[in-house]
């Protein structure tokens, strides 16, 4: 393991000194909560696709609730106009993620229907 000094505000590091042992997995946590948000999306797609789900799970896929939010909340922006260009990059990416997701439902979806005229 490697050790990292850093230098923080008072108020910090008192509020820091009783989870000292848990500070990797705070900032563990910070740093993938820090990533694009395409990145955050496409990750938890991918994660979700590796665990070879079923065409009803498929077509149940959601992302994440606070995916959804902060993606709403680009497209609030983008209707405002007040997206930044990094901003309407990102909103770019998500847009890509969800037609390769809609794609894939669609397919979900006529293997269920196929299984179930077999029925």
């Amino acid at each position: 393991m490697v050790e990292i000094t850093l230098k923080v505000p008072e108020d910090l590091a008192r509020r820091l000194q009783p989870v000292r042992e848990q500070l990797p997995e705070i900032l563990e946590i910070g740093l993938q909560h820090s990533a694009p948000l395409s990145i955050r999306a496409y990750s938890q797609a991918i994660e979700f696709l590796a665990t070879a789900p079923t065409p009803a799970e498929i077509l149940a896929f959601r992302p994440s609730p606070a995916i959804q939010i902060q993606v709403s909340r680009l497209l609030d922006r983008h209707e405002a106009g007040t997206l930044t260009p990094d901003e309407e990059h990102e909103l770019d990416q998500i847009g890509d993620l969800q037609h390769i997701l809609m794609a894939l439902k669609a397919r979900a979806r006529q293997q269920l229907d196929q299984i179930e005229s077999y029925f």
